[in-house]
């Protein structure tokens, strides 16, 4: 099941910047390695979505990185939320379309800037544009980095060479929904020191900078369900045996959004379906009951097999006389009929108990 928000403010065709590419000059051409942000309004998005295609005129052979800067909301302050290379051969102007996978996220508010690393690059007009910084012996900057910009010069009255191309975002999606996990009344035997997980939500989009931005929510049965920062659902309550269809959500930046159901059935049997930090029962510490009863056959055999072998070695050994004790023998001396043993012991002779 899917449900779409879709922005009002989508980027799809939108152009922001200065298009008017004709007559200009060098941004100071005795500055290198710089930066500039534009804050004019004419550099300022004002939708959003993914920047699909760049424009800009350059005054002679450079490599330039266009960029996207959000405010932190802290004084001069400004977050790099993404950058595409453009290389200029010679002076003149450049058309790039970005694949889907660089296209960077923007949101109402975002300022247009770039770095370079050689002088004179993007041109630019007198007139029309207030509000730009220039930011001398600016560091190459990374996504995500936070660059403090008070040290920047602002140089106003510049309309500068440079416009993006907007493009609607794409909307997230699952990669593990819609899906049904099976819970036993045994994986919940500690819920009471820690909530018992149930399944880990996996999201993806075709806008790669929204990923790390993703909202994913849980709706339904939340007296028993939640959802942690990990994207991992979990139970804090142990809910009664049942089916529980839950409603799972994930939104990016735009607003824009997909829900899929995750189906969560408890059941009421003794072995745990899942394996514990520690063991549900003794039969089951090794693995489940299946498995402790293998082990305790094997372990018999095992046993049995021992025992014969001991067995028909002993009978080997008897056999070949291994075992029989070393021993002299005595001449037994035969008596004579009336002759009296040492022991007294009687002869037949003179035994009055065999005298007839």
């Amino acid at each position: 099941m899917t449900y779409l928000l879709f922005s009002v403010n989508a980027c799809d065709g939108s152009r922001i910047g200065y298009n008017d590419h004709g007559n200009g000059k060098d941004i100071d051409s005795q500055l290198s390695n710089y930066g500039v942000i534009a804050t004019d309004s004419k550099f300022t998005f004002d939708c959003c979505g993914t920047i699909k295609r760049w424009r800009a005129t350059a005054g002679g052979p450079g490599e330039v990185d266009l960029q996207v800067w959000r405010s932190t909301g802290k004084e001069n302050e400004f977050k790099l939320m993404g950058q595409n290379t453009l290389v200029f051969d010679k002076a003149g102007g450049v058309v790039t379309n970005i694949p889907e996978e660089n296209r960077i996220s923007v949101e109402k508010g975002d300022y247009m800037g770039w770095h370079t690393k050689t002088s004179g690059a993007i041109i630019f007009e007198d007139g029309g544009s207030d509000g730009n910084y220039v930011l001398q012996a600016m560091p190459g900057a990374t996504f995500g980095a936070l660059v403090d910009w008070s040290a920047a010069t602002r140089v106003d009255k510049r309309s500068y060479s440079i416009e993006a191309i907007g493009n609607e975002n794409m909307p997230p999606s699952f990669k593990n929904l819609p899906h049904t996990s099976i819970i036993s009344q045994a994986d919940m035997y500690d819920i009471d020191q820690q909530p018992t997980e149930v399944f880990l939500i996996e999201v993806t989009d075709t806008d790669v900078h929204d990923i790390p931005g993703l909202k994913v929510e849980v709706f339904g049965f939340d007296q028993y369900f939640r959802i942690e920062n990990t994207n991992m659902v979990v139970i804090v309550s142990e809910p009664p045996v049942d089916t529980y269809v839950l409603k799972i959500k994930v939104t990016d930046h735009c607003g824009f959004n997909k829900t899929e159901l995750l189906t969560v059935e408890i059941k009421d049997f003794g072995t745990t379906t899942k394996a514990p930090n520690e063991p549900a029962n003794t039969a089951a510490a090794s693995g489940d009951s299946e498995d402790f009863e293998w082990d305790w056959l094997i372990g018999v055999i095992i046993a049995t097999v021992i025992i014969l072998v001991i067995v028909a070695l002993l009978f080997f050994f008897r056999k070949k006389g291994w075992l029989k004790k070393a021993h002299r023998t005595v001449p037994v001396k035969r008596l004579e009929k009336d002759e009296e043993i040492v022991n007294g012991t009687k002869t037949a002779a003179n035994n009055p108990l065999t005298e007839k």
